[in-house]
């Protein structure tokens, strides 16, 4: 049994998952992709006869609808690569084309800009949480970061205290979508910056490994302390009502 996969196909996914990274890639991202679609093909595999290889993946990549076309050709990439790796064992093997992803589609998604007092009842509505010491004050920079900077929402939990670069001002965003960039910040939030640190210092989180949540190593909102609860204080009525003032509970 693959200690990563199930599937009928876990022996080749393993085998392709170590080539890969014996070239140098992370392929943390890609494994996620792999390991999902390893999930479908051994559910919707027959063990009395033998599914064909462009029918499951064509039931994968429109399992659910209203899906971002990137999205799925982001997936359908990775699962190419796949293919074609292995295509070098059997000279048969199937191999999607491109056109297997949506192609231009239109996009009605809009996004929801924060004002100034929403970002404030929001770090007012953090104080106010009950939680540990170390996690009200790590919520509170990362609606910071995520607010000055942009980062993705599963940047920011991820960054380390490596990361952060006080005197130019940068952060070191490591290995997101396959890329890692620097993104530069204001000097308030260098401000907020140092003060948080000298916080986790005193609660004994201060080596480089740390997340800025305090956690140890790459454990993002996982890790150990409050800020595993993040996605539950985000999706409180209290936070909510704090953003969006006025806006229908239902929502």
């Amino acid at each position: 049994m693959s200690k990563i996969f199930s599937s009928p196909l876990a022996k080749e996914l393993e085998r392709f998952v170590a080539h890969r990274r014996m070239l140098g890639h992370s392929y943390h991202r890609a494994v996620a992709t792999l390991k999902s679609f390893d999930r479908y093909v051994l559910t919707h595999s027959d063990s009395k006869r033998a599914v064909p290889m462009a029918t499951l993946l064509r039931g994968y990549l429109s399992r659910r609808c209203g899906r971002k076309p990137v999205s799925v050709a982001m997936e359908l990439g990775t699962l190419r690569q796949f293919f074609r790796y292995r295509r070098r064992f059997d000279p048969d093997g199937f191999i999607p084309g491109r056109e297997w992803a949506p192609q231009q589609a239109q996009s009605d998604f809009v996004p929801h800009v924060f004002s100034l007092s929403q970002i404030r009842a929001l770090l007012a509505e953090a104080k106010r949480l009950r939680c540990d010491r170390q996690a009200r004050p790590a919520i509170r920079v990362l609606i910071l970061i995520l607010y000055c900077t942009g980062l993705r929402f599963g940047e920011a939990p991820r960054l380390e205290m490596r990361d952060v670069d006080l005197d130019s001002r940068v952060f070191c965003v490591r290995e997101s979508k396959g890329k890692t960039r620097w993104v530069p910040f204001r000097a308030d939030l260098a401000r907020e910056l140092r003060n948080y640190r000298i916080q986790l210092g005193d609660l004994g989180f201060g080596r480089a490994s740390c997340s800025l949540s305090g956690s140890t190593g790459r454990q993002g909102v996982h890790g150990q302390g409050g800020i595993r609860d993040r996605p539950r204080y985000a999706s409180s009525p209290e936070v909510q009502a704090a953003a969006w003032p006025g806006r229908p509970s239902a929502l």
